[in-house]
């Protein structure tokens, strides 16, 4: 009796404790491998480098006012849920930090001012990431890319009415739709070492317009800035807007008329000391038009539509500016301009060969030329001093002649004395 009365307490308890059992299985929100975690904060925590931390459920990760600190390069699988997003993500100690698989379902709902930070040599990626806003509260920096940092942004749907900071050594949005929505600008970039790569994505900004302006209105040279979409944007491109330093290479591989195309899209940038060289499939602007013309192809012809700066312009006019390998530009500016120490006028052109600068028939009219022959010299006269042979005979008979008067002389004295 003992023993069965042991056994069904040991069969109610276990029924008792089943609920408690599935109640933990069902709070858990996150697993790395086969082990599991009630909070995605302690994941996070726990995890390791290599290590892929992948959503059971819909979650929300938050820290208070601290930020959550991402050390070790891991990866993060939405698995299709929803994170809402709650305190800023700061990837740190040279680690990189992926989000995937949230494009489709669930994603990224943001209800903190920002986002994600990368301090110096980290990377974060999002790789197939929907990010919306979960309130209406005011928003600040999706990105806060740090100097040394790189953002990869791909086939992702972003929503965001803040802004975009990206002064790490390198961005790129590819294959992405950004609806940028705020009142401020929506891409700051003061770092003349920062690179932003657009590939095929559609970005959508303040009234249609993007803007890539230094902050706090610094007086810096503008970022790289490289466009490269298989088809025109929907919105209107305006690159840099506030100081006359716009810098940039902007593609649109395999459309016919790109750089038509591209100058339609940026033609609020284009100001009156924007250095402007389109290619066949795009443009290039200010320092990246001096690098291109640098690399000038033989046999190729490149077209300058407007001068820059004046340091720009000098730099242009130096020698070795552009190769002399055969190369041809075109002046396509209203006013003078000189390249390679040549002087171009509007609407001509100049090839430049290894053979040196070509002289301009109307700049430099052929000069005449006189040969001036020297006098022909006197034939030397000898020198008595030398002892020549026809001196030494002069001075013989010279003597004989004195000697002969001498001796005549004589004769009369004596003849008048007898």
């Amino acid at each position: 009796m003992k023993k069965l009365i042991a056994l069904t307490l040991a069969l109610l308890l276990a029924v008792l404790l089943l609920p408690t059992a599935a109640l933990a299985e069902e709070n858990n929100v996150a697993k790395i491998g086969d082990t599991k975690y009630a909070s995605l904060k302690d994941a996070l925590g726990d995890a390791n480098d290599g290590d892929t931390i992948t959503l059971l459920k819909d979650c929300e990760l938050s820290n208070g006012y601290d930020s959550i600190r991402v050390l070790k390069s891991i990866t993060l699988d939405l698995n299709g849920c929803t994170m809402t997003l709650k305190s800023l993500i700061s990837v740190q100690n040279y680690a990189t930090f992926t989000i995937q698989n949230g494009e489709t379902t669930g994603g990224i709902k943001v209800g903190y001012k920002n986002v994600f930070e990368g301090l110096n040599g980290t990377t974060v990626k999002l790789i197939g990431v929907k990010i919306t806003e979960a309130d209406t509260t005011e928003k600040g920096r999706l990105f806060n890319a740090t100097s040394g940092s790189n953002f990869i942004v791909e086939n992702c749907d972003i929503t965001w009415s803040g802004i975009c900071w990206l002064n790490g050594d390198s961005a790129t949005i590819e294959k992405t739709r950004m609806e940028l929505t705020g009142s401020n600008d929506a891409f700051i970039m003061d770092s003349s070492s920062s690179r932003l790569e657009i590939i095929n994505s559609t970005i959508i900004g303040k009234g249609a317009k993007l803007y890539i302006t230094p902050d706090t209105n610094k007086q810096v040279d503008r970022p790289s800035v490289s466009i490269a979409n298989v088809k025109p944007q929907s919105g209107i491109i305006e690159y840099s807007y506030y100081y006359e330093f716009n810098n940039g290479k902007f593609i649109l591989p395999g459309v016919s008329d790109a750089s038509a195309k591209l100058k339609a899209m940026l033609a609020d940038s284009f100001r009156s000391a924007t250095l402007l060289v389109p290619s066949p499939d795009g443009l290039y602007l200010s320092s990246s038009a001096l690098d291109y013309l640098g690399d000038a192809k033989s046999g190729e012809t490149y077209t300058i539509e407007q001068a820059g700066t004046p340091e720009q312009m000098a730099e242009l006019a130096k020698v070795g500016a552009v190769r002399a390998n055969g190369c041809t530009i075109v002046n396509g500016t209203t006013d003078t301009i000189t390249v390679n120490e040549v002087v171009i006028q509007p609407g001509k052109s100049h090839t430049f060969t290894e053979k040196g600068p070509e002289l301009d028939p109307e700049l430099d009219p052929p000069s005449t030329i006189v040969i001036i022959r020297p006098a022909e010299e006197k034939a030397a006269q000898p020198n008595p001093a030398t002892g020549a042979p026809q001196v030494i005979a002069v001075a013989a008979a010279a003597s004989a002649i004195a000697a002969v008067l001498a001796a005549v002389l004589l004769l009369r004295r004596k003849r008048k004395e007898e």
